[in-house]
């Protein structure tokens, strides 16, 4: 794929720069785009720990919902040679910490169930199912558990001796054969772990290979809009995916799948180039919104039925409002599809024989 890529220019001087999500921003994939001479923009895998940020003022912008972001060049200590951009949203930084609150009560609802279990007739009180249980909890909500500190009360109770009992199943015991019960469990949150996690929330980085320009507001503001590209294309296919049931894919075949995918492909160019169309006009939005806004503009369907016996059918488009005037006039569209459609037509009805036959109105 990367082979095929297109070359901006003819002397091959100037190739495009390629915007990939963190999924596939693997190292070796990285390695590879630069190897065939291609410039890349992509977001950090890693959450950098050790970085020093360069400009004492963010460069602000706002993405397409019109929420501030602030922008800032970071120098990576681990000696990387790339360029890396912090991005700090304020509105992200709320959605995770919600989601984190989420997270920190379900892991507390999960401890307290376990406990409860310990103190209750026939719960589950041995040491090693216990922590068993609590593993399980820590691998669902693994960012939360970080931020706990677990303890443990072990007590021990004295089986009876049993010649019967096999020794496979000794490993319950310890060494001196007695079970291990456990008595409680304590728990507290870290408060260094919980500060730590709220400087996270809302922070990421970029990545890109672009040589730096003397013009650090410049160059910080133009890696956001190149990055910017991948948003608008995964916000469109979502639409995409929906309104045309994209997804999921129920072919059998490679030929019918690839088929499928095409057809995506295709209905994506057919939205980029109305897109483009409205950037011109200073038109931004988003493909959903965009949707939105026509499907405000109807069709009125009437049918009525004259003294003939005869179905007449007036179809007349609402008036649009002045987002979709705007929307058409970017397009160099008419503001309604059509202004007025009339149609006749005559009742037919079912003959003793089966076929359609023409109501006769001649007598009535």
């Amino acid at each position: 794929m990367v082979d095929n890529l297109r070359t901006v220019t003819s002397t091959g001087e100037k190739r495009a720069t390629v915007v990939i999500d963190a999924g596939i921003a693997t190292s070796e994939n990285l390695a590879t785009l630069k190897e065939k001479g291609y410039n890349y923009v992509c977001v950090s895998r890693s959450n950098l720990k050790k970085y020093n940020a360069v400009s004492t003022a963010p460069v602000r912008v706002t993405d397409n919902r019109g929420r501030a972001i602030e922008l800032r060049e970071a120098l990576v200590e681990n000696g990387d040679s790339e360029y890396y951009l912090k991005v700090e949203s304020p509105q992200k930084a709320l959605k995770e910490r919600a989601m984190s609150n989420v997270y920190i009560q379900r892991v507390e609802e999960g401890l307290i169930k376990i406990e409860k279990s310990i103190h209750k007739k026939g719960g589950v009180k041995e040491y090693g199912k216990v922590n068993e249980r609590i593993g399980r909890l820590k691998g669902k909500y693994p960012a939360a558990s970080k931020m706990f500190s677990i303890k443990i009360e072990k007590e021990e109770e004295k089986e009876e001796k049993d010649k019967k009992i096999k020794k496979s199943k000794r490993g319950k015991n310890d060494k001196k054969g007695n079970r291990v019960n456990c008595k409680s469990i304590q728990w507290n949150l870290i408060p260094e772990a919980v500060v730590e996690d709220r400087e996270e929330q809302g922070v990421y980085f970029l990545k890109t290979s672009l040589p730096k320009s003397d013009n650090n507001a410049g160059q910080e503001a133009l890696i956001w809009t190149i990055y910017n590209c991948i948003r608008n294309i995964e916000s469109s296919f979502r639409t995409l995916k929906t309104d045309l049931d994209l997804r999921p894919v129920y072919h059998q075949t490679d030929q019918a799948c690839e088929a499928h995918l095409h057809l995506g492909l295709l209905a994506y160019w057919l939205v980029n180039t109305v897109r483009y169309k409205l950037k011109k006009h200073n038109i931004h939005s988003q493909w959903s919104e965009i949707i939105r806004i026509m499907n405000t503009q109807k069709v009125v369907t009437t049918c009525v039925e004259n003294d003939k016996k005869q179905i007449i059918r007036i179809r007349k488009c609402s008036e649009p409002a002045d987002k979709v005037k705007l929307i058409y006039y970017a397009l160099d569209y008419k503001s309604a599809p059509f202004i007025r459609k009339k149609s006749v037509v005559n009742k037919y009805e079912f003959s003793k024989n089966g076929n359609l036959d023409l109501v006769d109105f001649s007598s009535a």
